[in-house]
């Protein structure tokens, strides 16, 4: 490489050092900020316990408000997002920085699109990314909400109470798999871009499966077909089926009285509490583990490019190191973590895309995907 590249590598390397450190710092104090927000668990925790044990001695003496109880649990399961939408306040959590002028930026968000649009595994692993990280911090609130009614169902079917004999199957297959995608949706870590790692481990198992012959070859592919088809029927059943079982459900409320309106508003307010209480506890947990992850990354980062800097750093391939750390830091970077309370309180962490990066045309450049 001749004198006048490495010189330009040089101030290249210079201000993406400076620019990984004030992330950094950023993101340090981010993590500083989940770390030091009570969560106020054990209270919140018992009250949401007792209310539970409330709700579960009133649709014992009316095993008819079970029906009820799934109504509101798969309503409030399908339209959950409506929670969100309350009135939030968030808080300016980095500096305001000169932007560029509007037409240009204009351009360059432009031209962004437009290559995120032709990276189409890029595109998708970002909607996988937001999408089923915004699931992790329901999967404990709506695994105790329906798994009280599954085992509901189970003490009225053992005690031949056939109020839900008609639909126990369908609401006990609608529950297991539910609960089963939202296992799956934990052991895959989207929030932590989990999908592409364990795609890539399968793309190199089909390649040593094939250096191998054709019979471990067609085995590894047949187990790959059996986990897509399993994955695909859990997403089914999991997002489309509830509005089937939901249609099943709704004829039982057809007889209803003045007092199933009260048990209506009851289950409502009982659900969206232990929905949020837990979805607190879940989220502080996804956001510590997630900016605890960056911030390792980070000084990991930094000390790789710090060392382009020095004798030992520079020589050949020195523009294809940094290339490459450069692409693993904007992969991690496109994401970021937001806040979202109600008036201050029971604040809620999900993972969105980092529009500094993802509307930059540089950077989704530097992107493999």
């Amino acid at each position: 490489m001749a004198p006048t590249d490495q010189g330009t590598v040089t101030e290249d390397v210079s201000a993406f050092f400076q620019e990984v450190s004030e992330e950094l710092a950023q993101q340090e104090g981010l993590l500083k900020r989940v770390l030091n927000e009570g969560d106020h668990r054990l209270p919140r925790s018992i009250i949401s316990l007792g209310l539970l044990m409330m709700i579960s001695a009133v649709i014992i003496t009316r095993p008819g408000s079970l029906h009820i109880w799934l109504i509101v649990a798969l309503l409030l399961y399908s339209y959950n997002f409506v929670i969100l939408l309350l009135p939030t306040t968030t808080g300016k959590t980095r500096p305001r920085k000169k932007t560029a002028p509007r037409r240009e930026d204009a351009d360059h968000r432009w031209l962004a699109i437009k290559l995120l649009a032709r990276k189409r595994k890029l595109a998708i692993e970002v909607g996988l990314t937001v999408f089923l990280g915004g699931m992790i911090p329901l999967t404990l609130s709506f695994t105790i909400i329906l798994g009280l009614a599954l085992c509901l169902l189970t003490y009225f079917l053992l005690f031949s109470i056939a109020i839900v004999d008609s639909v126990a199957l369908l609401v006990v297959v609608q529950v297991l798999l539910i609960i089963t995608f939202y296992a799956l949706i934990i052991i895959l870590h989207p929030q932590s871009q989990g999908i592409t790692l364990f795609a890539r481990a399968w793309k190199v198992r089909i390649r040593t499966a094939r250096s191998k012959g054709w019979a471990a070859t067609t085995m590894v592919l047949m187990l790959a077909m059996g986990l897509v088809t399993a994955t695909a029927i859990l997403f089914v059943g999991a997002l489309i089926l509830p509005g089937v079982t939901l249609a099943s459900l709704l004829p039982s409320l057809s007889h209803m009285i003045l007092d199933d309106i009260f048990i209506i508003a009851l289950f409502l307010a009982v659900q969206i509490w232990v929905m949020r209480n837990f979805q607190v506890f879940t989220s502080r947990r996804m956001a510590i583990t997630i900016l605890s992850s960056k911030v390792g990354k980070l000084n990991e980062i930094l000390t790789r490019t710090e060392v382009l800097n020095i004798p030992e750093g520079i020589g050949p391939g020195r523009e294809e190191r940094f290339q490459a750390i450069r692409s693993e830091y904007y992969a991690m970077m496109v994401y970021d973590v937001i806040r979202l309370d109600f008036f201050g309180r029971a604040p809620v962490y999900l993972v969105a895309p980092r529009l500094k990066y993802i509307l930059d045309d540089n950077v989704i450049a530097q992107i493999p995907g």
